[in-house]
């Protein structure tokens, strides 16, 4: 008995000064063992061509005397790269202006099985009344948020990410000063519109003011882009051949569109998602589906708040694209905490509803009815699916400014009745903060 205690000690003695290593401290030993992890994911679709890349790094601040003994940060895939978070960074974007600017903590690698679903239905049976309408509450909302979001790039290596210092962002953004900020920048930009209908399709209210665009080639109408997913499975568990959504360019390389149009059901949509240019119609959209011309993603970017709590006003995304995808115009952004109702705006999209067929682009000059700290709304402006994501934004003078990513349809009914008394359509605000992560990804303030 006395011999076998005196084995286990010494072993155990043993595989603690293996452990402890070179470096003196108690970090697990990974050696030639690091080949011998195993990925923990579902195989992607361009597996062979990630499984290439290593665009992993040594975290800032740390050098090769703090890693653990045997591992180069640099020969790791994205699953091991991730296995050791603590010393390691995955980005394939060596010049990536954020990295010192974000907290990056691995989170897994995508299986990019979303399916498309829109944000869960605001049913107000009540008179709304916006809680946040002081900048002592707006901070507080600011605060709460934390300034998260949630990157994955086209090998779906995701990664959630948190603005350092975003406190003392909060409390200089809400010091009861600044109220607005119109962003401008080189060029200007316009979006879209859905159709007002209740779930079950009582109709629609008034006139539609629609207008079908001639010419997609021309600004602000070549910054809008046509995203298309295919076979996707929408909510009722149907399966349709495409479904589509709208998106806007905000830079040379990064565009803006609703959080639904990537992610879906507990994760992103599929890293296939095309995007197209200068759509006119259906056969444009074949064309240029044939002949490869379209853009795919390089990384996606989603509000985290939205993961959580699915509604219109946590809507809205960002998608990049690597350098030199294209040339045309983009638009502005901004935000304005002083609109009011009557304030117009103008959307470009691709509704399925449209007047010619479902890849036909609309355009819609409109009045909204309604403004609280993350959302807005309109009775006036027509949308229907596709227009998702598309831009809501003011044009005067060839400048178009954003302030919000049309999102979905949400209405108010008389509970003893059940009526339907009011449809709205709601866009997500861009919000002061919202405003500084944008800036911060896309360095175009």
């Amino acid at each position: 008995m006395n011999i076998n205690k005196s084995f286990v000690i010494i072993a155990l003695a043993l595989i603690l000064v293996l452990i402890k290593g070179s470096n003196g401290d108690s970090r697990m030993l990974l050696g030639e063992g690091i080949n011998d992890i195993k990925p923990n994911y579902k195989l992607r679709s361009n597996e062979a061509e990630c499984a290439k890349r290593r665009c992993c790094s040594i975290r800032d601040g740390l050098n090769e005397a703090d890693l653990p003994s045997g591992v180069n940060c640099a020969e790791l895939a994205d699953y091991q790269c991730g296995q050791y978070d603590r010393y390691c960074e995955w980005n394939c974007n060596e010049m990536n202006p954020n990295k010192k600017s974000m907290k990056r903590t691995f989170r897994g690698i995508s299986s990019f099985d979303g399916s498309y679903k829109e944000p869960e239905p605001e049913r107000d049976d009540a008179d709304i009344s916006d809680p946040a309408d002081d900048d002592k509450q707006l901070l507080q909302n600011c605060l709460s948020n934390g300034g998260k979001f949630l990157s994955v790039d086209d090998c779906g290596v995701e990664y959630e990410e948190e603005i350092k210092d975003y406190d003392v962002i909060c409390h200089q953004l809400y010091n009861g000063e600044d109220h607005q900020n119109d962003h401008k920048d080189n060029t200007g930009k316009n979006d879209q519109h859905r159709r007002l209908q209740a779930p079950d399709n009582i109709g629609i209210f008034g006139r539609d003011g629609r207008n079908e665009v001639n010419n997609m080639d021309i600004f602000p109408y070549d910054a809008v882009l046509f995203m298309e997913f295919n076979d996707r499975i929408i909510d009722n568990g149907a399966r349709i051949t495409w479904n589509d959504c709208t998106a806007t360019m905000i830079s040379e390389n990064f565009a803006i569109t609703a959080a639904h149009c990537v992610w879906g059901n507990g994760n992103f949509l599929a890293n296939d998602i095309k995007f197209l240019w200068s759509i006119n119609d259906c056969n444009e959209r074949q064309q240029q589906i044939n002949n490869k011309k379209y853009y795919t993603w390089k990384q996606a970017i989603v509000w985290k708040p939205y993961l959580t709590n699915s509604v219109a006003a946590n809507d809205f995304a960002l998608v990049e694209f690597y350098p030199g995808t294209r040339s045309h115009g983009w638009m502005n952004f901004g935000y304005n905490n002083a609109f009011k109702s009557g304030q117009q705006f103008t959307m470009i999209g691709y509704p399925k509803d449209a007047t010619g067929d479902a890849c036909t682009p609309m355009v819609q000059t409109c009045a909204y009815n309604q403004f609280l700290t993350n959302e807005q709304r309109t009775v006036e402006c027509d949308q229907a699916h596709g227009a998702s994501g598309s831009a809501v934004f003011t044009y005067s003078n060839g400048v178009g400014t954003i302030y919000g990513i049309h999102s979905s349809s949400m209405w108010s009914r008389n509970t003893a009745t059940g009526v339907y008394t009011q449809l709205y359509n709601v866009d997500a605000r861009i919000t002061k903060e919202r405003y500084e992560w944008i800036c911060k990804y896309t360095k175009n303030c």
